[in-house]
């Protein structure tokens, strides 16, 4: 997870493409084996919105299930090492959120049903396995399906450490670089590999303490839940406000310009936005229901960590940029100025 992203950033991007396509290969083509064997048992059931209180626990899953779509935008924090960024990386972004809805929606759909239909257990015994996915690949396709997805599954985390460490490195170092909250120092390029190696190890020391710390007080299990539930939290927080100011970049600088556009600048991010809003408030409910059910500390580690990472990207957010605004506006002024081209 570190190793590749410090010695280079083509070489951890040349693993990648080769892991992630192989991996795309296996979920697709297997899936589509499932579906195959299914026959007439395949229906639109997965796709039903859950009603009720069930609805609160389905947008607490969004949670989850948003980090898996994370690594999609790191494209753009690489922008400063492409050529041609302006062109290359918004075919990236389209090529990753098709590749990604093929690789995770197709997906889904075979496990589910391939679950229920596979005389494994109810649905609600789904959500309780440890690992229903590779049940249901050994159950319809054998022990090599099993063992590939086995592969893969272990490669997938591996990859999603590379593809952070690439992109938090390069937020950090351009914030380090730019004096802004981090120090000088963070923003050193390694001599020979020229990666952001001093912010590669800041981040990835700061993870590990806290992963040691939380896994030691909730267990390793209920301390990834923990800190998944939070990372989801705090991606959604943070498009929100990106959303927010794309609109108002507009509003200030494009619409000047004659570069509006209502539709990009405007609808699209305010629709998105409050799906947002909407996900995180069943959250909070979900939540606060379940520790009120239940008042174990785990369900309270659950609703605190929900909160504080609200708070966090609000309170934190907007004091941050109050700080710059008006104790150092000649830092915020130039932030960002850097052109990749």
């Amino acid at each position: 997870m570190f190793v590749l992203p410090y010695l280079g950033i083509k070489l951890s991007t040349d693993y990648l493409y080769i892991t992630g396509t192989m991996e795309i290969l296996v979920l697709v083509i297997g899936s589509i084996i499932i579906i195959a064997k299914l026959g007439s048992a395949n229906s639109l059931t997965p796709f039903e919105l859950p009603s009720g209180s069930a609805l609160s626990a389905f947008f607490f899953g969004v949670v989850f299930s948003i980090v898996d779509f994370t690594g999609l935008g790191t494209v753009t924090t690489l922008s400063e090492e492409i050529k041609d960024p302006r062109k290359s990386v918004k075919r990236a972004l389209v090529i990753a959120w098709i590749l990604a809805g093929i690789a995770l929606i197709l997906p889904s759909y075979a496990l589910v049903l391939g679950w229920i239909h596979g005389g494994l257990g109810p649905i609600t015994s789904y959500a309780t396995s440890p690992d229903p996915g590779l049940l249901v690949f050994k159950r319809y396709l054998g022990i090599a399906g099993f063992i590939l997805l086995t592969i893969f599954t272990i490669n997938s985390y591996l990859s999603y450490g590379v593809a952070k460490t690439n992109a938090v490195s390069r937020l950090w170092y351009a914030a380090a670089r730019d004096e802004v909250l981090f120090p000088k120092w963070v923003a050193k390029l390694h001599p020979r590999y020229q990666t952001p190696g001093n912010a590669m190890i800041l981040w990835l020391t700061i993870s590990y303490i806290l992963d040691i710390i939380l896994g030691l007080i909730f267990g390793p299990v209920n301390a990834a839940l923990i800190l998944l539930s939070m990372a989801g939290i705090s991606i959604i927080a943070v498009h929100i406000v990106t959303n927010t100011a794309l609109s108002l970049f507009d509003y200030t600088v494009l619409r000047k310009q004659g570069k509006s556009n209502i539709l990009l600048h405007y609808i699209a991010p305010t629709a998105a936005s409050a799906i947002g809003i909407l996900v995180i408030y069943e959250t909070v409910v979900s939540t606060i229901s379940t520790y009120l059910a239940s008042p174990t500390p785990l369900n309270l580690a659950y609703l605190v960590s929900t909160i504080f990472s609200i708070l966090w990207i609000v309170i934190g957010g907007f004091s941050l940029m109050a700080y710059y605004k008006f104790k150092k506006p000649e830092v915020l002024a130039k932030a960002g100025k850097f052109d990749a081209e």
